[in-house]
């Protein structure tokens, strides 16, 4: 009797309970869409780099990480080669030589990062290939190809098939240098990233170099393996004089983005579930006001207080979980749908130097649905506790008159 009791009390001022379902459900849609816009571009920023930049894991020559010169490499590679790709977490390697190099054209000149690859081990880790916006990876240039971002190819002017010539250090510390044609220009959604590097073959840039060594190792793990497994069992083949790293060692401001885009996530719902909180109390405490000598005259013939108190606690779950519902509902068709068309930022150039993509694809787990709801009764239970305690203080006598 008291749960239809207090759903009819819902619709009994349709106004006044329709504005405060709608204030849940905007408070609620503001709040998770806020989350699953938080959570999208830290898990693309995070998902790209790893795919683009990082890998799972890297492997480097310890005094490569304090000084990346060109005679710190992994020597003795070709012997734990085999070893490294036997591992079971291990589901893809590619193996580079790294070095730094200045690029010149006819019309300017940059300093980069070159990085020699073999063009289809690096397709098993990294998506680059399909990055390109122009030409082909590695195919139509046989002498000295090479890959170029679109930031770079507008700094120096370049097109395909442009001549780009690159001044280095070899093995032997002499300056060397060669002339290279472009084969392929990309762009990511790290500005940074591209215009910091640019992709040669391994077997051209160790040719110029006077070197059969490579500076870097990047592994993809294992479907079902995490960095952290991959890296322990990569330990016990590697020699004490290398060092392997997970992507959050190598990039910890991504682990940071991670850790404080959930605490303000968290932040940005505790604020509105606050003011929510107070839009409640507010208006059940005007519920019991205006019902001062109903609730008179259920004391009169007998209704029990602890039957009001739980007649008003409902009401407010009532109120509240319809709104919180509505909001839901919004909120998952939302993000159901710009998290498969994504929500396109311009003027994004801040961004992309940060390495964030220009385009957003909210995201959220399925499990924190069940959670807002559970929270928004938690939220009305508390609200609603002082309107019934002031309630239960009524004297019937009293409260038949209207007097508090």
């Amino acid at each position: 009797m008291i749960t239809s009791i207090s759903w009819r009390n819902v619709w009994r001022n349709k106004l006044r309970s329709g504005v405060i379902m709608f204030s849940i459900a905007f408070g609620i849609v503001a709040g998770v869409f806020a989350v699953a816009l938080t959570q999208g571009l830290i898990e693309q920023r995070i998902s790209e780099s790893i795919e683009l930049e990082t890998g799972h894991v890297q492997i480097h020559n310890v005094q490569y990480l304090e000084e990346q010169e060109t005679g710190h490499f992994l020597e003795g590679m070709a012997d734990i080669q085999s070893q490294l790709n036997a591992l079971p977490e291990v589901g893809a390697a590619t193996y580079r030589t790294k070095i730094t190099a200045m690029a010149m054209s006819a019309n300017g000149n940059a300093g980069i990062q070159l990085i020699g690859i073999d063009p289809e081990e690096e397709k098993t880790v990294f998506g680059l290939s399909e990055k390109l916006t122009d030409g082909a990876y590695f195919e139509g240039i046989k002498r000295n190809p090479i890959l170029i971002s679109q930031r770079t190819a507008e700094k120096l002017k370049l097109k395909l098939r442009s001549k780009v010539v690159l001044t280095m250090q070899d093995n032997d510390h002499e300056i060397v240098g060669g002339a290279f044609r472009v084969v392929g220009i990309f762009k990511t959604s790290n500005s940074g990233y591209d215009q910091g590097n640019m992709f040669v073959r391994k077997s051209d840039l160790q040719r110029i170099v006077k070197l059969d060594e490579v500076h870097e190792v990047v592994i993809k793990a294992t479907e079902g393996y995490t960095p952290e497994q991959t890296k322990e069992a990569i330990a016990t083949v590697i020699p004490s004089t290398w060092k392997e790293q997970t992507w959050a060692e190598i990039m910890p401001e991504l682990a940071y983005y991670n850790e404080s885009g959930s605490l303000s996530s968290l932040i940005i719902l505790g604020i509105i579930f606050l003011a929510l909180a107070f839009a409640i109390l507010n208006t059940m405490l005007m519920v019991v006001l205006e019902r001062v000598q109903e609730i008179g005259v259920l004391m009169a013939v007998g209704m029990g207080r602890l039957k009001i108190f739980s007649m008003i606690v409902l009401e407010t779950v009532f109120l509240s979980l319809v709104g919180g519902v509505v909001g839901l509902l919004l909120s998952y068709g939302l993000i159901e749908y710009f998290g498969k068309n994504g929500i396109d930022i311009e003027n994004s150039e801040g961004y992309e130097s940060l390495g964030f993509s220009s385009v957003i694809y909210p995201e959220i787990s399925p499990e924190f649905y069940p959670q807002v709801a559970i929270a928004v009764v938690i939220v009305a239970i508390a609200s609603s506790i002082f309107p019934a305690v002031k309630a239960l203080k009524l004297k019937p006598n009293e409260a038949i008159k209207g007097h508090l």
